[in-house]
């Protein structure tokens, strides 16, 4: 499977909240999703990707899957038979078509056509095919007929309109404990990055945003899995992770490269790593994130003079962790003027600069009911403290005051300066 495969699979919403066949009795859902599964593995020759597809998309109606995914012409007869419902009777055409053209072209836009051959040749009667020309037409033509039901036409535009947007890509580089991962996870606007002071990226790992709540989709040693447990995926070894973001970014088709800390002394391939990602170019846009606690040390100077010879991508030097400064002893504007002084000095006069601190940015972001009594605590003693004029981080580059705790934080500064630079 292709670089290109993987991420169009992890991109998409399967999460349908309003199919029409959501609010039927069991025994027809059932009837219909295995009908369904039999359709959809004839026309892919049983595709594992499909039949990842197919699981979703029946986890999302009945709450479960079927071991229904094989060639089973009868069970997709079945699923265009008559149902009765006291005295209504009824069949399920159009959203039978719909689902199995629709699937399909979610894994592979070229097959569709092999759906309706399947269709009209062995599954069809003569009250069926005239249904099955319309449904055709949404997806050969894009006429919509008014018999298809418009949640899930809505649904398929989502999924349309996002995928074709350009995909950009945010390579993500720091030295050790700059604070990159909890910083990535408040842009995200989840704890999915492991947190620790010791060395936690060892490899790149990929985050991608998808267009909405869906969980989190993982591929991970060839698999593809998806989950509704932050936990559960914060803890695995997964490198590409896929959710819907909590973000300004959160309509972008965008995915951001965790990288390894450079200056590991212990295992030196971590620097390997993340300099060959600077010298691919193979992004859009570089994030280098600073230690504001130690500005300008020696390590950051090596590793900011690596990425200015290597890169032909715009820069943001985002300077984490100025929660931790004193009103009385520390000065940010100096530290601000500290890291302007140091990107004179190896050529880069456009790139933009942005005080934050993540670790504030994300507590405030995240549910209440997933912070422990320490993080709400924490939370609340940071929050008071930011209502001086001090935190307030963006005022030292916008030299505007913020409104919100949330924008005091940087935060918003960052996604926005982001956004506006790979839509540029």
């Amino acid at each position: 499977m292709t670089n290109f495969e993987i991420e169009r699979r992890l991109k998409l919403c399967l999460y349908v909240r309003n199919h029409p066949i959501l609010q039927l009795p069991d025994d027809i859902k059932d009837k219909y999703l295995v009908g369904l599964g039999a359709v959809l593995s004839k026309v892919s020759v049983s595709s594992p990707v499909l039949h990842d597809i197919y699981d979703q998309w029946c986890i999302s109606i009945s709450g479960h899957t079927y071991d229904a995914f094989f060639p089973h012409r009868q069970h997709a007869k079945d699923a265009l038979t008559l149902n009765r419902i006291g005295i209504r009777m009824f069949r399920l055409t159009y959203e039978f078509f719909f689902d199995c053209f629709y699937l399909v072209e979610l894994f592979n836009p070229d097959m569709t056509g092999n759906v309706h051959y399947y269709l009209h040749d062995h599954i069809c009667g003569r009250f069926t095919k005239a249904a099955l020309q319309n449904v055709r037409l949404l997806f050969w033509k894009e006429i919509q007929h008014p018999s298809i039901p418009k949640e899930l036409i809505a649904h398929r535009e989502t999924n349309k309109k996002f995928l074709q947007s350009p995909a950009k890509r945010v390579l993500v580089v720091a030295n050790m404990s700059a604070g990159k991962s909890t910083l990535i996870n408040a842009i995200t606007g989840y704890g999915i990055n492991a947190v620790a002071n010791t060395a936690c990226t060892s490899r790149l790992k990929y985050i991608y945003n998808k267009p909405v709540e869906d969980g989190f989709s993982v591929w991970d040693k060839k698999v593809f899995s998806h989950n509704n447990n932050v936990d559960e995926v914060r803890n695995s070894e997964c490198d590409i992770i896929a959710f819907h973001f909590h973000s300004i970014l959160k309509d972008e088709n965008i995915c951001f490269i965790d990288t390894p800390g450079v200056n590991n002394s212990k295992d030196s391939t971590h620097g390997d790593l993340t300099y060959e990602a600077i010298k691919s170019n193979n992004y859009d846009l570089l994030l280098f994130v600073a230690d504001g606690r130690y500005p300008g040390t020696t390590d950051e100077k090596s590793l900011f003079s690596y990425l200015m010879s290597n890169t032909k991508k715009p820069v943001i030097v985002a300077i984490n962790q100025l929660d931790v400064y004193d009103p009385m002893q520390d000065s940010i504007g100096q530290t601000l003027a500290t890291y302007e002084s140091m990107m004179k000095e190896y050529g880069c006069n456009d790139s933009k600069i942005i005080p934050v601190t993540g670790w504030l940015a994300l507590l405030d972001k995240l549910p209440d009911e997933t912070q422990d009594m320490l993080d709400v605590g924490m939370e609340k003693m940071y929050k008071e403290r930011f209502t001086n004029d001090f935190y307030d981080l963006p005022f030292y580059v916008t030299h505007e005051h913020s409104t919100t705790i949330i924008e005091r934080t940087g935060i918003v500064l960052l996604e926005q300066t982001i956004a506006k630079i790979i839509t540029q």
